[in-house]
């Protein structure tokens, strides 16, 4: 006879050390969920003060097994509890992190946020299109007479790999275009001792994280105003990343200069890219593609370890065209209660537009 299923909510920051090891399991056997469920990472983003309101933590389970759990905050609004699923200050997919074999979860995880009154509204900054069973929660929110709407706000483009790199290459581009990224690689690796470093795990230490901070401060991410791996939260979140076994970096060198790297989290058999960026006096001033290059060989190391998928995350950058086979899109959701649901999402909406007729003002008339 199966065990009943049922539900437990947890307040505060000190709650997590009360779920520590069952977080780690479950987050081990939801083979399909991305690295920003870890504990690692959401642990990281409350203990740094990178959370705004109350946390809760909505969690199912089997016996004694966790089998669900849903991160969120609590805040409050001209008297309107909102509840925003974690983390929510970064480009990154957030939704719920379910044991595969249990749907079921589901629909306590749904139940709990309706007789427990959690909050007025639902409101999820990143729900992927792709993510089956946060989807799937807001579905059953309907069903308990939640109003919920959808905006398609990003596209975030994948890669499916094949053991064989030179299989890879031939998928994504034509014979031309093959010669081409393949003599840029050469020329970069005779220009004289370039070198390929990769740092995993422990070995991302404050050291790697400061030499990898330095290039994207001198790089294109700078001028976008988007280069943050000095700010201490950043450098703190990639190292206890990589001592969950989930950070990865590859660190470009040529002499004793460091000219480009790549930072990305790995889950099982898919690799996310998440910061990559080159020095600017060893890219537009030169013709040699270091940029292109550390791509590429983080691409031929992923087929080598079995890896089936690259999520390149958030954006359509040229780069991530250019090996990219797939898409999905990345949807902002809300969902309240009747009459309360309607108005969120009315007033959203009112913001949404009011947001863009500002943009296309300073667009127009600078």
């Amino acid at each position: 006879m199966d065990m009943e299923l049922r539900s437990q909510v947890f307040r505060g920051a000190d709650s997590i050390s009360m779920l520590s090891r069952d977080w780690d399991d479950l987050f081990r056997r939801a083979y399909q969920a991305p690295p920003y469920l870890s504990r690692a990472c959401i642990q990281t983003f409350i203990n740094e003060g990178n959370i705004k309101g109350t946390l809760l933590l909505i969690t199912a389970w089997c016996g004694s097994k966790l089998i669900a759990l849903l991160p969120l905050t609590i805040s409050s609004y001209c008297g309107v509890k909102i509840a925003s699923v974690v983390p929510t200050t970064i480009l990154c997919y957030t939704g719920i992190l379910i044991d595969p074999n249990y749907h079921e979860a589901i629909r306590v995880t749904a139940e709990v946020c309706v007789k427990e009154k959690i909050a007025h509204v639902f409101y999820n900054k990143y729900t992927s299109t792709k993510d089956e069973f946060t989807n799937k929660l807001f579905a059953e929110l309907s069903r308990e007479g939640f109003v919920c709407r959808h905006w398609q706000r990003h596209v975030s483009l994948q890669v499916h790999l094949e053991q064989d790199f030179e299989k890879v290459l031939r998928k994504n581009r034509n014979k031309k275009q093959r010669e081409k990224i393949l003599y840029h690689e050469r020329r970069v690796f005779k220009s004289g001792d370039v070198q390929v470093t990769r740092y995993i795990d422990e070995q991302i230490t404050p050291e790697v994280m400061a030499r990898i901070a330095d290039i994207q401060e001198n790089s294109w991410v700078k001028a976008r105003g988007a280069a943050v791996l000095k700010q201490p939260f950043y450098q703190k979140l990639l190292i206890e990343m990589g001592k969950a076994g989930i950070g990865f970096v590859w660190l470009m060198t040529k002499g004793n200069n460091d000219i480009a790297f790549l930072y990305a989290f790995r889950i099982k058999n898919s690799l996310y890219p998440k910061w990559m960026a080159y020095k600017l006096k060893h890219g537009h001033s030169s013709t040699l593609s270091f940029g292109k290059v550390l791509v590429m060989q983080m691409v031929r190391d992923a087929c080598k370890e079995g890896i089936h998928l690259l999520d390149f995350g958030f954006g359509e950058d040229r780069w991530k065209r250019l090996w990219a086979t797939d898409s999905h899109d990345i949807e902002r959701v809300i969902a309240g209660p009747g009459l309360v649901g309607y108005v969120a999402i009315f007033c959203y909406a009112i913001l949404r537009w009011s947001a863009r007729c500002k943009y296309l003002l300073q667009s127009r008339f600078g």
